[in-house]
């Protein structure tokens, strides 16, 4: 029996048959699987943030909450905010509520990655005048504070198609979503790679690390290093350059600069 509330895992077996009567789960003629009708459910979507090279240019600024005891706003709060310069606000908008951190830099080359978007709520406008407006906090993800961006709020689908991985990708995650050392199963992170190297929503990744192993002799020393997979990712969400991913299975915990590449074998 099942009951409400229990935790189930769901696990793939390589080159296994899925249940008769499963719409698009059954392999192509070719002997490759269809992906057909097969998605992720991902609930928390709409807090999922991202990495962008050029930051979003915000519309407004939450200034403070109307019950000025507050420090913090939360789900079912009020407060005030002040639109751009140059932007305006419509009564009935939903935006998100974001805050940046520092540009992050890529620990191998010293090149640019972009910078963390933190999604960590959604307002909508409930009045707005010239010079300011008032929002309602409609949902909050993680504590909100005064100081924190507004940008136009875009729904996405709970439902992510899984989608055939690119070949040859290899990089890393070079940051988890929250500020947290080690991170594994169900955390969000990102990857440094995106669009422009064929990345999609829905395609999965091994994560992996190297062992080192020495191969020679104390007289002529020689070393190598044999990749490892540890787990998977899911792609959420991609830019030009750098994805969100959720960590689908961990056989270890992962810190940033931990590998990413294409599965060696289809996960189906």
């Amino acid at each position: 029996l099942i009951y409400p509330g229990q935790k189930l895992r769901l696990t793939r077996v390589a080159g296994g048959r899925p249940a008769p009567g499963v719409p698009g789960t059954l392999a192509k003629a070719s002997g490759e699987p269809s992906l057909d009708g097969i998605g992720y459910v991902f609930s928390p979507i709409d807090q999922v943030g991202f990495v962008r090279k050029v930051p979003v240019v915000h519309q407004a600024t939450l200034l403070m909450p109307r019950n000025t005891g507050l420090t913090m706003i939360s789900q079912g709060d009020v407060a005030y905010a002040q639109p751009a310069q140059g932007k305006a606000l419509a009564k009935g908008q939903l935006l998100a509520v974001y805050r940046t951190s520092d540009p992050v830099f890529h620990r191998a080359t010293g090149q640019l990655i972009g910078t963390q978007h933190l999604i960590c709520g959604l307002v909508e406008v409930l009045q707005s005048e010239p010079d300011y407006a008032v929002v309602g906090v409609v949902r909050s993800f993680r504590p909100i504070l005064p100081g924190d961006k507004l940008m136009p709020f875009e729904r996405r689908s709970v439902r992510i198609p899984v989608q055939k991985s690119v070949p040859g990708i290899d990089g890393e995650i070079f940051k988890s979503e929250e500020p947290l050392n080690v991170f594994a199963e169900f955390h969000t992170a990102f990857m440094d790679r995106g669009r422009k190297d064929g990345i999609m929503p829905g395609q999965i990744y091994s994560v992996y690390y190297r062992d080192k192993l020495n191969l020679g002799t104390v007289e002529h020393p020689r070393t190598a290093y044999a990749p490892v997979d540890c787990g998977e990712v899911l792609v959420l969400h991609v830019e030009e350059n750098t994805a969100t991913v959720v960590v689908t299975e961990s056989a270890k915990e992962f810190q940033a600069g931990i590998g990413v590449r294409t599965p060696l074998a289809s996960p189906y």
